[in-house]
């Protein structure tokens, strides 16, 4: 750190990466000073907009002694190299979700971080939208009383836009397709508002798209807590990211475009709802995204763990996966066998 700002280098500068510093521009006790893509196009571009360092090597961000930590924003395969190299030059981590494409990397790079005493944060920032952290005060409070089943969606049309050789049709760099890509987010928000997932019973198809993949998902979940629960993903709808959650008192529905609305609706009151939350912000830089790199950072100073880290996002992983397999084998499948393979 220099005069206690925390500097960060970022590998690789896809769409994302904007919001990633956007949000950094809204902190200042933070700034990008490195930055690293293998198209020097990219990357001269970046470093020239956000007046950072364009790297001609990764190496070259990890070696300067001024860099705390590294935003890796590679590929999904690319995690585990990206995240490994880092850790051993001693550079804090904050990696965008999934943790990796298979259980075992995510486990090994869960390790190298705790061998090298470098910090690991995953970007899950979808349950940080304030109308989600709403629902899970309320959740806590028992206002909804007892809650036994949840309903969930994700979806894009983002699936028309790929093209024939695009990585995201290919299974060991994006295995469950949309489940990995989108689904995944509600997931984790999922996650954090009832718990670990137990089991899952998928059913996936490519959606009609001549790209091979998983495009449209139907996931049945258990919940360690009880709960049972639905979630459906889509790469070839309309965008939709709701979440309903079912009590013995009243029900939440969460609309990411409308807020969050508590019903107690009934034949003989009619619709009884209150809006206790409003729709969340999605323009750049958004608030999900500032308050995750704002706790990154911070915990590079303090010390202190990250809301997401390695074990949270492997469990994320770890469903995504237990949702593939059941696909295939057209049967249940606890989420803890992946786990423990």
């Amino acid at each position: 750190m220099v005069n206690g700002q925390v500097h960060l280098g970022i590998v690789g500068l896809g769409s994302w990466s904007r919001q990633i510093f956007q949000a950094v521009g809204q902190l200042p006790e933070v700034k990008i000073t490195h930055c690293y893509s293998r198209y020097p196009d990219t990357r001269e571009a970046f470093a020239s907009e956000y007046e950072c360092v364009a790297c001609e090597q990764y190496e070259q961000m990890l070696d300067d002694p001024q860099v705390d930590g590294v935003v890796v924003m590679s590929s999904n395969v690319a995690h585990e190299k990206d995240v490994t190299l880092a850790a051993s030059k001693g550079k804090h981590i904050f990696v965008t979700k999934p943790i990796a494409t298979t259980i075992a990397a995510g486990q090994r790079m869960i390790g190298v971080c705790a061998q090298n005493g470098v910090l690991l944060a995953v970007g899950h920032q979808t349950r940080r939208e304030p109308a989600l952290r709403k629902l899970k005060e309320v959740l806590d409070s028992g206002e909804l009383g007892t809650v036994r089943l949840v309903e969930a969606n994700y979806s894009t049309p983002n699936g028309f836009k790929i093209k024939e050789g695009d990585w995201r049709g290919a299974e060991d760099e994006c295995p469950g397709g949309v489940l990995i890509l989108v689904g995944i987010h509600a997931i984790d928000t999922l996650r954090y508002l009832l718990g670990p997932v137990s089991r899952v019973f998928s059913w996936q198809d490519d959606g009609g798209l001549k790209v091979d993949g998983s495009w449209v998902t139907a996931t049945l979940l258990d919940f360690e807590s009880g709960p049972r629960g639905y979630l459906g993903s889509s790469y070839v709808s309309s965008f939709s990211h709701w979440i309903k959650v079912y009590g013995t008192k009243k029900n939440a529905f969460f609309d990411e475009l409308r807020g969050l609305t508590l019903t107690e609706d009934s034949w003989e009151q009619g619709a009884v709802r209150e809006k206790v939350a409003p729709p969340s912000n999605v323009t750049a830089p958004m608030p999900a995204v500032i308050e995750e790199i704002e706790e990154f950072a911070r915990c590079i100073r303090t010390g202190e763990s990250p809301e997401i880290g390695g074990e949270a996002a492997l469990h994320n992983l770890a469903v995504v996966l237990a949702a593939v397999k059941s696909d295939k084998s057209g049967k249940p499948v606890e989420v803890a066998s992946l786990l423990t393979e």
